[in-house]
Parts: C-alpha cells; sequence; structure tokens
C-alpha cells in the first residue's frame, strides 16, 4: 500500500505532536468551561458546529440539541448577542463534542477511555451532560495522535510494510508552476489564458526539499524524484 505525504502536512503534524503548535480552538477547549469570556463563548458558538451537520452532528443528540438551538437564535441575533442563551454546562459540552466529533470513530469504539464518553454521547439525549474530566479524556487522546500516527507511520515504513511518496514541498500544482500554457495540452480549447506564469526552478527546488524532509524523517532516500522525473521541466 502506498501513502502519499505532503511535506507541508507532515511538518505541521510534527508541529503539533512536539506541543511547538496551536491554535485557537485547541486553546479554548482546554479552558475550564467556569472560565471562559464572553469573547470565547461567542468563538464556541460561532465555529465548534464547524463539522458535517448531515453527518457527523446527528450522531450526537445533544450535539444535535445544541445546533438547532444555536440556529434558532442567530436568525434574530449575533452570536455574541446569544452568549447569555447558553449555560456553563454547553459550553462545556460543545467543547467535549466538537472535539470528539472530529476523532475517528474506529478509535472512539476501541480505545478504552475514549469509548465510555463516545457510547454516552451516541446513546445519550438533549440532557445528556459532560465533565471536565471526560473532556480531559476527549483533548488528552487528541493530542496524543499527532504523535503515534507520526510514530506509526514511520514503523511501517521500516518494516516495509508500506510505501510513501511525496509531493513537492508546498503541494502546488507543479506543471502550472513549470508554466500555465502547459494546461493547453490537457485542453487545447481552453480559454485565453493570463498573463504566462513560468517558475520550473520553483518547481524544482520543492522537489529537493522534499528529498531532505524525507531524510529527515524516515531516515532513508526518497527514490524516484529528481528532475530526471519530471519530464516536463525543460528549462535549466
Amino acid at each position: 500500500m502506498t501513502f502519499d505525504v505532503t511535506p507541508t502536512l507532515l511538518e505541521q503534524i510534527e508541529a503539533y505532536a512536539s506541543g511547538r503548535l496551536t491554535d485557537k480552538y485547541l486553546q479554548v477547549s482546554l479552558k475550564n468551561a467556569d472560565e471562559l469570556t464572553g469573547a470565547e463563548k461567542a468563538f464556541i458558538l460561532e465555529r465548534f458546529f464547524d463539522i458535517s451537520w448531515e453527518v457527523q452532528i446527528p450522531k450526537y443528540p445533544r450535539y444535535k440539541c445544541l445546533l438547532d438551538r444555536r440556529n434558532a437564535l442567530l436568525q434574530a441575533a449575533s452570536p455574541e448577542e446569544i452568549v447569555g442563551y447558553f449555560s456553563e454546562s454547553d459550553y462545556r459540552d460543545l467543547q467535549t463534542l466538537f472535539n470528539m466529533a472530529w476523532i475517528n470513530e474506529m478509535l472512539l469504539k476501541e480505545d478504552p477511555d475514549l469509548r465510555p464518553v463516545y457510547l454516552k454521547a451516541v446513546g445519550g439525549d438533549c440532557n445528556t451532560h459532560f465533565t471536565e474530566e471526560e473532556k480531559a479524556v476527549v483533548l488528552g487522546k487528541q493530542m496524543q495522535y499527532p504523535k503515534l500516527f507520526l510514530e506509526k507511520l514511520a514503523q511501517l515504513f521500516r518494516r516495509g510494510q508500506i510505501d510513501v511518496v511525496m509531493t513537492p514541498y508546498y503541494y502546488p500544482i507543479a506543471p502550472l508552476v513549470e508554466n500555465t500554457s502547459n494546461a493547453l495540452y490537457t485542453d487545447p480549447g481552453i480559454i485565453t489564458l493570463p498573463k504566462s506564469f513560468a517558475y520550473p526552478e520553483d518547481i524544482y527546488s520543492q522537489v529537493v526539499a522534499s528529498q531532505q524532509r524525507f531524510k529527515t524523517f524516515f531516515k532513508s532516500q526518497l527514490l524516484g524524484s529528481g528532475r530526471r522525473s519530471l519530464p516536463w521541466m525543460t528549462s535549466s
């Protein structure tokens, strides 16, 4: 089985795994619900439903109830104006459910620590509430997974169970960076292209950077990369 790895994504996962990187969603989630500011509560009401309303949220009855109430209130007011209509428990439940909804369902079912919280969520109703301890379990696991993922990826590669290919470093559409006129090879009838853009040296530098990232992470040489493997790169 072959996995396609984007160097910039690998870099971000490494930063999360080491604790060097965080984001507002995580920062707000880690705070005790009784310590949230008004601005943080508004952020939760606005952004902690940023996941599939059709697939993920309906799995958890409490989450669906909170979404419906939030949406009904937003018809007449902004997130900042409806902050007071939600309780401390509501915000804690949102912190828990939003982060749990982003964890793979197989992990939720199989992890002995996550499973009780997951079963409580899927089997609950509009009156189901979560504790700070249950929230901490979800967040603790979520923060462990980047490191575990990287360890498993490297382990499987070393064992020869998987192969890994790597994109140019910043994952561009390489032929178009080399020269936008390459688009005409696939569709000669394409609309008139804008001013020509051609930077083949940029693609070459990104391939080299990918090779270096691969060697650093996998302790092995990335095969099949380099100028010779890019036949459309004719510039020197």
